[in-house]
């Protein structure tokens, strides 16, 4: 036991009211319940309505590139749609060509296998490119939690042909 005499020398902490006292404990509750509630699940996010492009992308290498009148033939399971692709020059990370072209054929596509071939003229005659077989997904522009807004594939260009 501390001697009455000594009391004088503690530290003096200032008096709190029951009902501070309830507010202090409360808060702390109020605190730890939400901490709480936060495990495990991820932020709310709100779904926009930011859309994608259905169909088939295309990249068309440097060492083709540049290529004039493309004509992609998209199939999916039997039934083929024609695009006509209009092409623009291809950009990596900044303002400047980088000497691929791109473009993008608007196609009603399925989750699964899609068949592409196509022609593109090249000086003054046509090429034709043999068929490949890509694999179309659905896409996600908003993430997985927002649901599927359409289903795209992607088809490059080079010297060895369609892949």
């Amino acid at each position: 036991p501390i001697p009455r005499s000594d009391f004088h020398r503690l530290p003096q902490y200032p008096a709190y009211s029951s009902g501070m006292r309830m507010r202090v404990v409360v808060g702390s509750l109020l605190v730890v319940a939400l901490a709480g509630c936060s495990r495990g699940s991820a932020p709310e996010r709100p779904c926009t309505a930011m859309g994608s492009e259905h169909g088939l992308a295309i990249t068309v290498a440097s060492d083709v590139a540049p290529v004039h009148d493309l004509v992609l033939d998209v199939c999916v399971e039997g039934q083929c749609q024609e695009g006509h692709v209009v092409l623009r020059p291809g950009r990596s990370g900044s303002s400047e060509s980088d000497g691929t072209q791109v473009g993008h054929v608007l196609a009603e596509l399925r989750a699964g296998p899609v068949a592409v071939n196509g022609r593109y003229r090249d000086g003054g005659r046509m090429i034709d490119v043999a068929t490949t077989t890509v694999e179309a997904r659905t896409a996600y522009p908003n993430g997985p939690g927002c649901g599927a807004d359409g289903t795209q594939a992607h088809v490059t260009l080079d010297s060895g042909g369609l892949h």
